[in-house]
């Protein structure tokens, strides 16, 4: 029988894509394994691999740990930097042709190989998050630069600035500062300064200070 009357070539273009496609990488999630210097950090993947076996069949296997750029929002000569350490959690982008001669150089320079999609071409974005380490308490309506904890907040709005850590609070609106701490309480207004602890107060209007104690009140 003529082997052609029973190859079926769309199945085999299908067969040398998808083995095309199994070996190439895009991007992986990742976890820190040491803390970064700010510029390059070692990851591991966090996924395994299928390795086909001389038998046809399949196991799982590690990724080696990747060596991978740092990334940062940056732009117009400033720059968020944040520290990453071990155990954070994020993406690895993988590079479509090598940037190696780039990374040492900058500028516009030749592939030093032709290597596409490789391990050694990774760039580290931290902040993808696995559901058993998703944040809570997350603002839909403001930027914030947050600890995790949610103890340590600096919110960014439309409506004003805001800095807290724990029950320390200060902020910044259209109508005034307002600094507070359990209980103690300072503001600045359009209409004058307030401070008050308790059943005390001091309070500064238009040049006039009066002070006011559960017993005793001072004008001056």
């Amino acid at each position: 029988m003529d082997d052609m009357s029973i190859r079926d070539p769309e199945e085999e273009l299908r067969t040398a894509i998808e083995g095309a496609l199994h070996n190439m990488h895009v991007a992986l999630p990742v976890r820190v394994l040491k803390g970064s210097d700010g510029k390059t950090v070692s990851i591991q993947p966090t996924i395994k691999a299928n390795q086909t076996m001389p038998d046809g069949t399949v196991r799982q296997v590690d990724y080696p740990m990747l060596d991978a750029l740092v990334y940062f929002t940056s732009g117009g000569g400033v720059t968020n930097t944040h520290e990453v350490k071990e155990g954070d959690e994020g993406m690895v982008l993988l590079a479509s042709r090598s940037m190696h001669n780039w990374r040492e150089m900058g500028g516009v320079q030749p592939q030093v190989d032709s290597r596409k999609h490789d391990l050694s071409d990774a760039i580290f974005l931290p902040g993808v998050r696995s559901k058993p380490r998703d944040l809570s308490n997350i603002s839909t309506t403001s930027t914030q630069t947050r600890t995790d904890d949610h103890q340590t907040v600096s919110d960014w709005s439309s409506d004003g600035i805001a800095h807290a850590r724990g029950d320390a609070v200060h902020s910044t609106t259209g109508n005034g500062i307002m600094s507070a701490i359990k209980g103690a309480l300072h503001s600045v207004t359009g209409k004058g300064v307030m401070a008050s602890k308790g059943g005390s107060s001091h309070v500064v209007v238009d040049g006039a200070v009066s002070s006011l104690a559960p017993k005793v009140l001072l004008n001056c």
